[in-house]
């Protein structure tokens, strides 16, 4: 079983590399509507835009045909989509002043038994139970000026 879901992992990081170039695509919009179903935000600027003084535009990428193990830097503000889980958090002027942002990554197709560490227990996909859970200077800890925050291990049933 340990073989499969390793040639498995091997099979999808050599396609992530190969086709998140070709299948994932940014545009940059007003904020003045919803993001498209299947994109995220992964950018928020202050302009003289948008029919506003003081407008906002969302840098926003299509994500929904990435393969299984993508990652992507998205902003805490975004939807989280369903499928991904949120592996690091950080904080950055990219997503809005003191917001942060997000690296997520999709585990929507993995085999069952395979296992993912999450910063998030409040975004389990279906089919996902958390196996352990432990204090870590990881997710965002240090850019919250904590000592340490929690990482969730999670196994697909």
């Amino acid at each position: 079983m340990r073989i499969k879901i390793f040639l498995f992992s091997i099979a999808m990081i050599f396609a992530t590399c190969l086709s998140s170039k070709l299948i994932a695509q940014t545009l940059t919009v007003c904020s003045l509507q919803n993001v498209p179903e299947g994109w995220v935000t992964i950018e928020e600027t202050k302009c003289d835009c948008c029919g506003e003084a003081v407008g906002t535009r969302w840098t926003i990428k299509k994500i929904d045909k990435l393969p299984v193990l993508s990652q992507v830097m998205i902003c805490s503000s975004s939807t989280m989509p369903t499928g991904w889980v949120v592996i690091d958090k950080t904080h950055c002027d990219c997503c809005g002043f003191l917001k942060s942002r997000y690296t997520i990554k999709k585990i929507d197709g993995m085999p069952s038994g395979s296992s993912v560490m999450t910063c998030e227990a409040s975004y389990l996909p279906s089919g996902w139970v958390i196996v352990d859970v432990a204090k870590c200077n990881c997710c965002g800890a240090s850019d919250q000026n904590s000592e340490s925050t929690y990482k969730y291990t999670i196994k697909k049933l």
